[in-house]
């Protein structure tokens, strides 16, 4: 109940207002929101191709207190992590779906195809499992969880630097 009554909200607001007008309010948010991600996040608005909005999403995914996770935790609630499907004669993993889709895969979902485009690394790598008789798919999979395993890494380093100061 509460639920349909917000979205008619937002909905009567979007109707009601300019789409200049909401291009400015988004605009003034997203200033807002990239000032306290400056002080809060500073490595993860250092990453290659990660945006304040996927930096918010995985530092909510994430927590106040990162240091109680652990890596795999935090792949897993990513949904990068991988879930063996194998059959005996070969090895084969699919991605995990147990985890909160819509927020933090997102942000890695989003950075993928842009260090797909920039990073050697990533080119190489992809190369080499497709070589191995991966699909580019499970090539893909692999390297969404190298960037949440990057991207965790960030995450617990700025949060030793914000104790520290």
């Amino acid at each position: 109940m509460a639920r349909k009554a917000a979205i008619e909200q937002i909905r009567s607001l979007i109707v009601s207002a300019s789409d200049s007008a909401l291009a400015a309010r988004y605009q003034d948010l997203d200033v807002a929101i990239g000032a306290i991600l400056e002080e809060v996040a500073p490595l993860l608005l250092e990453e290659k191709c990660v945006s304040s909005q996927g930096t918010v999403q995985l530092m909510i995914r994430v927590g106040d207190n990162p240091e109680r996770l652990k890596q795999r935790v935090v792949v897993l609630l990513c949904g990068v992590a991988a879930c063996p499907v194998s059959s005996g004669l070969t090895t084969l993993h699919r991605l995990n779906r147990g985890a909160d889709r819509a927020a933090a895969n997102n942000a890695i979902h989003i950075v993928a195809p842009g260090r797909l485009r920039i990073d050697e690394r990533i080119h190489t790598d992809i190369a080499r499992k497709m070589s191995k008789e991966h699909s580019k798919l499970e090539a893909i999979r692999c390297v969404k969880r190298y960037i949440a395993r990057e991207l965790y890494y960030d995450i617990i380093a700025q949060n030793r630097m914000l104790k520290t100061t």
